[in-house]
Parts: structure tokens; sequence; C-alpha cells
């Protein structure tokens, strides 16, 4: 026996967080995401976001998808605002406010496709210290910066469910 969905006919939002994968290219993961919820949930679908993405429709062109960008840089703008470039559009992604001409947000879905930045910055292109040599490190690293940026939203938005993506195949050292 199946069952209707919780969110069945309710209106969606997402809020896609991340790096390059997370922009993507012409909507990248956000677009098919945003088709299969409309489809399984029989509901609309809308995401929110500093960043605006006009190959998709409207109302699921806004996201948080930040190419370059580590974790850390990530979780700092949530709340607050770290210029890293201009993309950062003032921070406070997830409160609004603070001079930025948004209101807070309140997604139904994060979605955080995060990490491949962190582990290139702490790698470089150093062939004489490879990756293997320093895996606990990184991943210790890796699991410090994640657990911030998840208890920074979970304490933010309780409401929320967070949706986290693992990190792509990387194939350096």
């Amino acid at each position: 026996m199946t069952s209707a969905p919780a969110f069945a006919g309710a209106p969606i939002s997402v809020m896609p967080l991340g790096d390059s994968i997370t922009a993507g290219s012409a909507g990248g993961y956000r677009k098919p995401l945003a088709q299969k919820l409309a489809v399984v949930c029989h509901c609309s679908v809308t995401t929110v976001g500093s960043q605006t993405d006009p190959s998709l429709p409207p109302g699921q062109q806004a996201h948080e998808g930040h190419p370059g960008w580590r974790i850390d840089q990530l979780t700092d703008n949530l709340l607050g605002v770290d210029p890293i470039d201009a993309g950062a559009h003032g921070g406070y992604w997830l409160v609004g406010g603070h001079g930025t001409a948004r209101q807070a947000v309140h997604p139904t879905f994060i979605t955080v496709m995060a990490g491949i930045n962190d582990i290139n910055n702490m790698i470089g292109s150093d062939p004489h210290h490879p990756m293997s040599s320093r895996s606990n490190e990184i991943l210790q690293t890796l699991q410090l910066r994640m657990q911030k940026l998840v208890s920074t939203l979970t304490g933010t938005l309780p409401k929320s469910t967070i949706l986290l993506g693992g990190c792509i195949p990387y194939a350096n050292g």
C-alpha cells in the first residue's frame, strides 16, 4: 500500500546551497530535482537564495551556488557576511535584513552539495604531499566544517529538512 507524500499538494521551497556543482550549468541538478519533487508531491516547487539562474523557470531561479567556495565560507554567509566575492550579495542568506533587501527564508528543504573546494584548497598541486598521506587531517577538517554548517542550518531553521550530498569523486593523490 502506498501513501501520499506528507507534502502532497502543499507548496515546497528549496534552498540549494553549495559550490559550483550547486550553481550548475543550465540549472544543474536543481532543474530535475524541482521537476521530480513537483511530480512526486503533486505541488508547486520554488527555490530561494541570493543567486539567480535565468535558464530556469520563474520561481526556480534562486539558489546559493557559489563556485570556488569552501564549506566554511558558505557557513559564514548564512547568518553574517564574509564577502568572498560579489556572489555573497551581502550575506545573511537565512535571516535577510542587514541592508540586503531580502526577507528571512524558511525553506522546506535545504540541499547541500559542498566540500570539493575544501579538498582542493587543502591538497593543492604539490605532488610531494599527496592526499593519502594527509587523509585523516583532511577528513577531520571536512567533518568539522560540515558539522558547523549543519548545526547553523538546524539551529536557525529547525523545521527545514537538510539533504546532504556526497563529495564528487576526486582523483588527485
